[in-house]
């Protein structure tokens, strides 16, 4: 690893396609034990005794990973102070290590910050449990480890920022890791504090930068992913940004590498969602399937009310969300009858729920309208299907005879009708254009 960049601010940008997500839902499958560390699914709410962030929530779902230490079998490496410890652990391959440059990628993961275990566990030089590293390495264009992208982090305090942020977590963005190769608390690396406990995102964007690599460094706020607030050297609040850019030549970087806490000296640290953007081949997108049907199905003009139910089964691998309902007609159905949205729906299992909707007209009309059903993975990558149902108005159209105005059978009247007091139609007597002839029946011949 080789400290040759520049730390500036910048923006972000994001690359549709997910190609790896572990969200310890299920497993740890794609992290891996390595060194002193080892990963732990854990449930929501996992307690340890008091020690780092017992007892708090996962970032999302009901269960995280937490990041086991092994403190015998640390090591000591030298350094300019004396020597020092070093804790490797774990780390995942995103799926598989990618040689293309495709245009850029991001990758990230959520780490919970307990602010209370930084206040009580004050950093030095001989610290043993108080630094992380997370670097997100990239690949050169044959396939081979270029450089590593670092988030370096350490509680306080800042020895160069005395009285700042003293009970907080100190985070700066480099190339190097290790108590030996790199701190959280160097001035050229731009240092900014954490002060708040809560789960944050740290994520990695590789962007070109006319012809050379830039790579942001953001933490996010979970939930949401709006920019953390940091506090930097001098006190201010600012966004938890930085850039590294200068360090290499697109026409010279391929695609992932790893994600590795190259050092990880605290036991029970708190992981979720681990994921990456626009590298190696796109993860499935979750899938449904939908219908929608109406009772009555028709009903006689001029309408009136019909019940609607929708359908809406996973056929994907994992858990989705529901995080959309929409009818092109009746709209937004969250909310609407039983139809709420923001639910899980697991794999092969089916959401239902019903609401009412008004239809009227004229007979022989019929309205068709279609339901969208959206879905959201772990991984935030989203599907949908769309189902429909036709509703029709019944009764006979009459064309009304010019003397006929009421008439409930339409087609017993005749121009010369009338009718009567019944709402029936009957003959309207004849009167003959010729005068009355004694004996013959006034109604005609």
């Amino acid at each position: 690893m080789i400290a040759t960049a520049s730390v500036v601010a910048g923006g972000s940008t994001a690359f549709a396609a997910v190609t790896f997500f572990q969200g310890f839902e299920t497993d740890t499958a794609g992290w891996f034990d390595f060194g002193a560390g080892t990963v732990v699914r854990t449930p929501s709410g996992y307690t340890n005794g008091g020690g780092y962030a017992s007892g708090v929530a996962s970032a999302t779902g009901n269960f995280h990973a937490r990041l086991k230490v092994q403190h015998d079998l640390c090591t000591q490496e030298p350094a300019g102070g004396g020597p020092v410890n070093q804790c490797t652990g774990p780390y995942t391959q995103w799926g598989g290590y990618n040689t293309t440059w495709s245009g850029g990628y991001t990758t990230q993961v959520d780490i919970y910050l307990d602010t209370a275990y930084a206040a009580s566990h004050p950093d030095s030089y001989t610290g043993t449990q108080t630094r992380f590293d997370w670097s997100s390495a990239i690949n050169n264009a044959a396939g081979t480890h270029l450089r590593d992208f670092v988030f370096n982090v350490g509680t306080g305090p800042n020895p160069n920022a005395p009285g700042v942020c003293a009970g907080g977590f100190w985070i700066a963005a480099s190339t190097n890791a290790t108590r030996s190769g790199a701190e959280p608390y160097n001035p050229g690396n731009d240092p900014k504090c954490v002060a708040t406990s809560g789960w944050y995102t740290f994520k990695h964007t590789f962007r070109n930068a006319a012809g050379s690599l830039a790579v942001d460094f953001d933490l996010l706020n979970v939930p949401g992913g709006g920019a953390a607030t940091c506090v930097n050297a001098a006190g201010a609040a600012v966004p938890c940004h930085w850039t590294i850019s200068g360090t290499d030549l697109i026409s010279a970087v391929g695609c992932n590498r790893y994600g590795w806490f190259v050092n990880q000296e605290i036991d029970d640290l708190a992981i979720d969602n681990s994921s990456m953007e626009g590298c190696g081949t796109p993860l499935p997108v979750p899938t449904i399937t939908v219908t929608k049907t109406a009772s009555p199905t028709s009903m006689p003009a001029p309408g009136g009310t019909f019940a609607f139910t929708i359908n809406v089964t996973n056929t994907s691998a994992g858990t989705v969300t529901l995080s959309g309902l929409v009818d092109d007609v009746y709209g937004n159905l969250n909310g609407n009858g039983t139809c709420a949205t923001g639910g899980s729906i697991a794999a092969a299992s089916s959401y239902n729920c019903s609401f009412n909707g008004s239809f009227t007209g004229t007979p022989n009309q019929s309205q068709t309208d279609t339901v969208t059903a959206t879905v959201t993975d772990a991984a935030g990558s989203t599907g949908s299907a769309a189902a429909s149902a036709t509703v029709t108005l019944t009764g006979k159209t009459c064309h009304k005879p010019h003397k006929c105005n009421k008439c409930d059978d339409c087609h017993k009247c005749r121009p010369a009708d009338t009718e009567s007091t019944a709402g029936r139609c009957r003959w309207k007597p004849w009167t003959p254009w010729f005068p009355w002839i004694p004996g013959v029946p006034a109604h005609g011949l």
